[in-house]
């Protein structure tokens, strides 16, 4: 996958936010949850018999989060037909993810933040695809606004928000 950045500055969501641009292959929900769940137990088990380093793990569970997200965003943009470059909302990584010490057993801490004109069926189609994936645990804290959410207090935080 390929990260641009887009220097937009549209209502609440910030510039400068880093961009996964993914395939524009046909999306299955089922085989991406199928996917994640082959990773996660391959670098588990990769763990688990010392054939792999704990930091290794977190490397290759970094990538696989990145190409998830990059794979639901575009499948929203190519369902609902909607201008990549300006989409109404992001998606911000916090805690082990943000950190890229996420292992194959962490929670996928996460943060949606919305438009004011978002559509709900956007917001309702980006929380199905997100809370189906086969993950320990997602939190998914929902703000309206890159200032209610206090990137300040977060700098560690990754946006992963268009495709």
């Amino acid at each position: 996958m390929e990260k641009l950045i887009n220097n937009h500055n549209q209502n609440n969501i910030s510039s400068g936010e880093i961009i996964f641009v993914g395939k524009t292959e046909e999306y299955n929900q089922k085989e991406t949850i199928k996917f994640v769940s082959r990773e996660i137990g391959s670098i588990s088990n990769a763990v688990l018999s010392g054939n792999k380093t704990i930091l290794d793990s977190t490397v290759e569970m970094n990538m696989l989060v990145s190409e998830v997200m990059g794979r639901i965003v575009n499948n929203i943009v190519i369902e609902l037909q909607l201008d990549a470059s300006n989409l109404p909302f992001a998606i911000f990584l916090f805690g082990s993810p943000s950190r890229n010490v996420m292992l194959p057993n962490s929670d996928l801490d996460l943060g949606l933040c919305f438009t004011d004109d978002c559509p709900d069926d956007i917001k309702n189609l980006l929380n199905k695809l997100i809370k189906d994936l086969p993950f320990d645990k997602i939190d998914i804290a929902g703000w309206s606004s890159i200032e209610e959410m206090g990137k300040k207090n977060c700098p560690d935080m990754i946006e992963y928000s268009k495709a």
